[in-house]
């Protein structure tokens, strides 16, 4: 790991960046899935 000097401009879990992960608390489960559409089902 390395240190950093300054803050990150957009941290881990921004909304910014439109991060899955806004506003966890604690450990969550991934969320990897939300990546990919649903095919429609026949």
């Amino acid at each position: 790991f390395m240190q950093l000097s300054e803050s990150a401009e957009k941290p881990y879990g921004s909304g910014e960046l439109g991060s899955k992960y806004q506003g966890q608390m604690g450990p969550t489960p991934s969320r990897y899935w939300q990546n990919f559409e649903r095919e429609p089902t026949r």
